[in-house]
């Protein structure tokens, strides 16, 4: 998606009078086909950290990438499998809006010490306070693509890991095993 203006000016009045205007999503056609093709490699059966390697190795422009002027602090340079996660869990995709789905909890800084004050945290609220809307936003994919993409994870496949180039250069790889826990390092 990519902002567009409204024209309509802000409900704060402050923020009107320096010229700000309300924004819509709008799909954003050249980036909505790297979406649509996300979504049919993950209802393939595809991983997340494969599908990021195909997009980065294709040349598809990260999100960081696609838009400089909003992502200056971020590099831009590949497809993060978080970025690939984030865009298959939005309901934004399949044309829904959700609020709601955090909320500000304060807790005691030091429970021992209630005189240290209290910092302010966000949890995740319970699904009954969660407001979902339908229609907010065009859909990119429709309901049903949305939800068969959306498994933990892709089905386990044997053999060696899809799109690894060489094996590993650390010589001691799985050999060493951790004295306390017995997991392999």
């Amino acid at each position: 998606y990519k902002l567009e203006r409204t024209g309509v000016p802000h409900p704060n009045p402050e923020k009107a009078r320096q010229g700000v205007q309300l924004t819509n999503l709008a799909v954003d056609l050249e980036t909505s086909k790297i979406v649509e093709q996300i979504f049919a490699w993950r209802v393939e059966g595809v991983g997340f950290r494969t599908i990021a390697t195909r997009l980065t190795r294709q040349g598809f422009p990260c999100p960081s990438a696609a838009d400089r002027e909003r992502n200056p602090h971020r590099h831009g340079r590949a497809w993060s499998v978080g970025a690939v996660r984030t865009i298959v869990m939005n309901p934004k995709y399949k044309g829904q809006g959700v609020y709601g789905r955090y909320r500000k909890v304060e807790r005691l800084f030091d429970v021992n010490d209630p005189a240290a004050g209290n910092v302010t945290r966000m949890a995740p609220a319970p699904a009954s306070e969660v407001i979902e809307t339908d229609g907010i936003v065009a859909l990119i994919v429709s309901e049903t693509v949305w939800r068969q993409a959306q498994t933990d994870r892709a089905p386990a496949t044997p053999g060696p890991r899809p799109d690894r180039p060489q094996a590993s250069p650390y010589a001691l790889r799985g050999l060493i095993v951790c004295g306390r826990c017995g997991k392999r390092m």
